[in-house]
């Protein structure tokens, strides 16, 4: 299975970004907790490499917290910043502006010397639907186009706050996922859009996947873990019949599928 996701819009997108980055003082790295790594976008880190960097690891009420530390030092290894947020909690917004603050200040610190900007401009970057326009909405209040769905953003736009300025970018993802784990396990979190994929090779995998990591929540579903494809078409066979997923035709899979996708996207899972 490969995927292959990479609008027009998000190509233009990446190269204007390229473009600006040297006006930018810092990049602001969204990833999401339950793929905080694999939802990372190399052409970013070659971009924003001789720039200060603060990482924000969203969604963390859908993560597994117990993965947390090693995500701290991947990230902190690259000499980045890095947060850990709830969006959708107020309180995220008293924390990411105290992070900014302190970041301004150490800007003003290198620049104490030379011609100062009263301002830090912060570039928003990430891959689709991990919350850049929703972080920006929360610290300046303002009423960027938020939605569920990978692609959402089209356009680069400035907000201004207080001393500082957001750039909110389209989200990119990486051009070609050669990698087929990655792209399943950004599809199970709904960072792909189904319509793109092939969904029974998406259930194996995925299978495989939540198997190894997660072996409790195929047992909880009176499964058994596995990474044998012909094995995980007979737990399909068991699960269609316990969850009673039949049409006229019999066993109804195709609705199977998408149901066990739907409840592991619903867990508290990272899968990096």
């Amino acid at each position: 299975m490969k995927i292959n996701w990479f609008p027009g819009h998000m190509a233009k997108s990446i190269n204007d970004i390229e473009n600006k980055a040297r006006i930018a003082d810092l990049f602001i790295l969204i990833v999401d907790g339950r793929c905080p790594i694999s939802s990372l976008n190399e052409n970013f880190l070659q971009i924003a490499k001789q720039k200060m960097t603060l990482v924000i690891v969203t969604k963390i009420d859908l993560a597994d917290k117990n993965k947390f530390t090693k995500i701290k030092k991947f990230f902190t290894d690259k000499k980045f910043f890095i947060l850990f947020v709830n969006l959708r909690d107020y309180s995220a917004r008293l924390k990411i502006l105290s992070h900014l603050n302190k970041i301004f200040k150490i800007k003003q610190e290198k620049n104490s010397t030379k011609f100062f900007s009263p301002s830090l401009k912060c570039f928003v970057v990430g891959v689709p639907n991990t919350g850049k326009s929703t972080l920006i909405n929360l610290i300046t209040k303002s009423q960027l186009k938020v939605g569920n769905q990978p692609g959402i953003t089209r356009n680069n736009q400035w907000i201004s706050y207080d001393k500082f300025l957001f750039l909110d970018t389209p989200g990119i993802l990486l051009p070609k996922m050669n990698d087929q784990i990655l792209a399943v396990k950004l599809a199970i979190i709904g960072l792909i859009r189904w319509e793109i994929l092939n969904i029974s090779d998406l259930f194996i995998e995925a299978y495989k996947i939540i198997s190894e990591q997660y072996p409790n929540f195929i047992t909880d579903l009176k499964l058994k873990p596995s990474l044998i494809d012909s094995e995980i078409e007979e737990n399909l066979l068991i699960l269609s019949k316990n969850k009673k997923f039949i049409n006229k035709n019999g066993l109804d899979l195709p609705r199977c599928r998408r149901w066990f996708l739907m409840h592991i996207g619903k867990q508290k899972i990272t899968l990096d």
